[in-house]
């Protein structure tokens, strides 16, 4: 029954590439929302910024 260990060997290398490939995912979605948050604070500090210069009194 070699083909069947190699099938039952496959299957498992699947798995784990598929564990891996889930593990991987999650680390991505947790790096793409710290770059969003990192993102929406400096658009807030560019927004202030661009407040306080269309609020002072240059002439």
């Amino acid at each position: 029954m070699e083909i069947l260990d190699k099938l039952e060997e496959r299957i498992h290398n699947l798995l784990r590439r598929v564990q891996s490939l889930e593990e991987e995912n999650r680390g991505l979605k947790r790096e793409l929302e710290q770059e969003r948050e990192n993102k929406e604070y400096v658009t807030q500090k560019l927004d202030d910024l661009l407040q306080k210069i269309d609020e002072a009194d240059i002439t």
